[in-house]
């Protein structure tokens, strides 16, 4: 049994090709050669399927569109509802931007505050552990921020 994913190294050849070989081992995690299956990735979905030579075909838009450099670690998920494909450096975007995003959160007034998640208007959800910080929630994904009070 597969343990559902796989990490490899991505090569200048698959970058160029725009394909994602998949090693021997690794094939029992993929439905048969030639059968279509859907990879999402950050919203997108992009139908492939598994070549006779092991190679994902189908994700022309994906290694356009995204921060995929040689050498670059790509991460494939098995899920209940498919696949999900990401690279370690889109991950690293995502970690600088939700950074840059939580420092922009921590400097405006609490009733301005929107969830870094799903851009919804985050509540009081009451006082935190200390007395000097409150806690902010968001009611539709559960996003939880404890923030500081101003007068510290």
């Amino acid at each position: 049994m597969h343990v559902g994913f796989l990490i490899k190294k991505l090569t200048s050849e698959e970058i160029k090709s725009k394909t994602l070989e998949i090693p021997n081992k690794d094939r029992e995690m993929f439905p048969k050669e030639g059968v279509l299956f859907f990879i999402e990735s950050l919203d997108k979905y992009y139908g492939s399927h598994l070549t006779k030579n092991g190679g994902i075909t189908g994700l022309d838009e994906w290694f356009e569109g995204y921060p995929v450099k040689q050498n670059d670690v790509i991460i494939i998920s098995k899920y209940s509802k498919g696949f999900y494909l990401s690279s370690l450096s889109e991950i690293i975007d995502q970690q600088q931007h939700f950074n840059l995003e939580m420092e922009r959160i921590l400097s405006i007034e609490p009733d301005d505050i929107l969830c870094p998640n799903c851009r919804y208007n985050l509540e009081h959800a009451g006082k935190g552990t200390r007395d000097d910080s409150y806690i902010l929630k968001c009611a539709r994904c559960g996003f939880t921020l404890v923030k500081k009070s101003h007068f510290d």
